[in-house]
């Protein structure tokens, strides 16, 4: 399990400083960023990270992200990570997409 979560930080942490450099992303929710809210408290309680993020889409593309979330082959819509597919959701509340 220690190889997994380790390697699921290293693919993450790619993707991360992928979607850092895209200019419809307001902002990025994972845990290991230093510009996260949760940040000092993760740094506290945790010695690793896992998979999971969220983005914060700049608000002229928030009726893109519906399509965008459909167009998608390789991740499923999906409410739980408890199995091993690639899943994500996008928050009805926010420009979020988990």
């Amino acid at each position: 399990m220690g190889v997994r979560v380790e390697r699921q930080s290293q693919s993450t942490q790619k993707i991360v400083d992928w979607l850092k450099t895209r200019h419809e992303v307001e902002s990025i929710r994972w845990p290991a960023l230093l510009e996260d809210p949760s940040y000092e408290i993760w740094k506290r309680d945790f010695t690793g990270v896992t998979s999971l993020f969220g983005v914060v889409f700049k608000p002229k593309y928030e009726d893109k992200l519906s399509p965008f979330v459909d167009a998608l082959e390789l991740f499923g819509r999906g409410y739980s990570w408890g199995g091993f597919e690639s899943l994500l959701i996008k928050s009805y509340s926010t420009r979020t997409v988990i």
